[in-house]
């Protein structure tokens, strides 16, 4: 196992003068940012990660993109092994890598969503099967330009890992909640071309974005109304519709929307007549609303 912490000069420097003669089952890096590495870029994380870790890369199969905008931290990591581990072929073979970001600068050299979409580019060529990203943009972004940043962030990681099957995505909640910017830009990223026009002529979208996608979770808190549950799940149910014409439909589909306050809030017939539709475009559904603090049974 190699495990280096530090600054980015730090670390950098220590993997320029080391010469990995085999490969390295299990890499850990935790990069901070300090005043010498004001000048640093995306493409530095780039030129850390694929020229020295790539046989690891190249092994990680299921991951995790996740962005904590409290701590100016971004991280990628491959899920620990199952325990006990399982001692098979295929687990001594998986690599494992941790790698964070931390931005403790007074402004942030870079945005939350640039470490994430930096961390994604770095993962364009890994055949990724499974990825879970644990995020909210909502925080990040004014009013007038949170939808828009969204949409770019969901297309550059759904490009980045085009190779996937399994998707689940964990909306962190925030203090007010506008979480449903993400997952509608989410699903509005997933929508084959021919439906994701826009107007004026600018679209993001794909002919058909991860075509092998078969599992779909989708975990998040919606605050203030059902009305926000229900604009998701109309997406929801477009986006089920037009990749199945595209014939990129899912076979599983798991849905967890929660909020705080301790009133029941009843599914009106709207929400049952939508799920009743996403219902039908899957196999294997499965669906969770109510009160709750968070999603802590559920992945």
């Amino acid at each position: 196992m190699l495990s280096l912490h530090g600054s980015y000069s730090f670390v950098s420097g220590i993997t320029r003068h080391l010469d990995f003669l085999g490969d390295i089952p299990n890499v850990e890096l935790r990069i901070r940012h300090v005043p010498l590495d004001d000048a640093l870029t995306e493409s530095a994380v780039l030129d850390l990660l694929l020229p020295r870790f790539r046989p690891v890369l190249e092994r990680m199969t299921d991951v995790v993109l996740a962005g904590d905008s409290s701590l100016c931290q971004t991280q990628l990591y491959s899920p620990k092994p199952p325990w006990p581990p399982v001692r098979t072929e295929r687990e001594r073979r998986d690599g494992r890598l941790f790698f964070s970001w931390e931005d403790g600068s007074a402004y942030g050299i870079w945005t939350l969503e640039a470490q994430l979409r930096g961390l994604a580019r770095a993962m364009e060529t890994v055949p990724v099967r499974r990825l879970t990203v644990k995020v909210s943009l909502a925080r990040l972004y004014d009013s007038d330009t949170e939808a828009a940043s969204a949409s770019v962030f969901w297309a550059a990681v759904f490009d980045a890992f085009s190779s996937i099957e399994q998707l689940c995505v964990l909306v962190q909640p925030v203090y007010a909640p506008e979480l449903r910017i993400d997952v509608l830009e989410l699903l509005r990223a997933l929508l084959p071309a021919s439906a994701g026009s826009r107007e004026g002529g600018e679209t993001c979208f794909a002919a058909v974005r991860c075509p092998l996608l078969s599992r779909l979770s989708i975990h998040g808190e919606f605050g203030q109304d059902a009305g926000e549950a229900l604009e998701a799940l109309e997406a929801l149910a477009e986006c089920l519709s037009a990749r199945a014409r595209a014939a990129a439909g899912l076979s599983e589909l798991d849905v967890h929307f929660w909020h705080r306050d301790r009133d029941e809030r009843p599914l009106s017939e709207a929400h049952r007549s939508l799920l009743a539709q996403a219902r039908s475009r899957v196999g294997t559904f499965a669906s969770k609303f109510g009160f709750s603090a968070g999603c802590r049974s559920c992945r």
